[in-house]
């Protein structure tokens, strides 16, 4: 038996598979590379924790890709100079909360991850550490 003859049986359907999955890439939109993301700005006000509500900000992806989340400042400085961050899916008019990050540091990525296109939320939250009211500004990124 000659070794060009000898073809697994498996490999006959790999260029359909790989076809098909091009396809659906290419339909859905592939993914968005982060370098092409929007940047949306907002802010709020956190109450200590005790006082409850937490700023919710919706957004929409146009696509599939990565999505960040950064606090850019707070004033007055809070302790460490950190907040809490989340990131939840928009269902019904409502936040439902999908990852958090109770100690998101000012400057620095508090949440990343991947996103598909659809509806979606950031929020901030006291982590339990505000003593007072303190404002903020948060960027999220995504396709």
């Amino acid at each position: 038996m000659k070794a060009e003859n000898v073809r697994p049986k498996a490999s006959r359907y790999v260029a359909p598979f790989l076809a098909v999955a091009v396809l659906a890439m290419v339909s859905c939109g592939g993914v968005t590379d982060p370098s092409q993301n929007k940047t949306e700005s907002f802010s709020g006000t956190l109450t200590p924790l005790a006082q409850g509500g937490q700023p919710v900000a919706f957004f929409f992806s146009s696509g599939n890709g990565e999505y960040s989340i950064s606090v850019t400042s707070t004033n007055p400085a809070t302790l460490n100079s950190q907040i809490g961050v989340g990131f939840g899916q928009s269902i019904g008019g409502a936040c439902s909360p999908i990852s958090q990050n109770p100690g998101a540091k000012v400057g620095q990525t508090g949440l990343a991850g991947a996103i598909q296109q659809g509806q979606w939320c950031a929020y901030a939250f006291d982590p339990g550490i505000l003593t007072t009211a303190t404002t903020f500004q948060m960027q999220v990124k995504h396709p």
